[in-house]
């Protein structure tokens, strides 16, 4: 089988489909889009970035769609002109500490009086994954942590 690099790949679907706009979500597809559709046929591209940081490889020629006021002003101070908020889609009434979590700790075997800390998040195996598992070493010295069983398969992909 034939291996492309994904701007070749990028670049050969925006010719065929006559793409008006590439969006590149997150740092390496905002990279790939303007190596690919922009630099070659001039094709416009926007890129998202939820992470809570920004890297110095991003193309600044493109609208920038950030997830916080503070990475928005951020990139301003870097060098990106047309830069916009959308908050992640997190609901703060419906998902406040006052949900009682009984159900849960009970599925999951947890004790009713050790504090809950849940994750929202997709959860991917690099980045985001590497870091919360990094921060719940971190505190397991000094809190007590219980680790749902269903993690652990999930952590070492078995």
């Amino acid at each position: 089988m034939t291996r492309h690099s994904a701007p070749s790949v990028l670049l050969r679907e925006a010719r065929r489909r006559r793409a008006d706009l590439v969006h590149g979500y997150e740092w390496f597809p905002a990279v790939e889009a303007y190596l690919g559709p922009h630099l070659l046929l001039g094709v416009p591209i926007v890129t998202t970035v939820l992470y809570m940081t920004l890297t110095s490889f991003l193309p600044r020629c493109a609208p920038l769609v950030v997830g916080s006021e503070s990475l928005r002003e951020y990139a301003v101070e870097q060098g990106f002109v047309d830069v916009t908020v959308l908050g992640p889609p997190v609901d703060v009434r419906g998902d406040h500490p006052g949900v009682d979590g009984g159900s849960f700790r009970a599925e999951y075997g947890l004790e009713p009086d050790v504090p809950l800390l849940a994750v929202v998040s997709r959860l991917a195996r690099s980045i985001k994954l590497e870091g919360i598992l990094t921060a719940c070493d971190v505190w397991r010295g000094s809190v007590e942590m219980a680790e749902p069983s269903s993690w652990s398969s999930w952590k070492t992909g078995r």
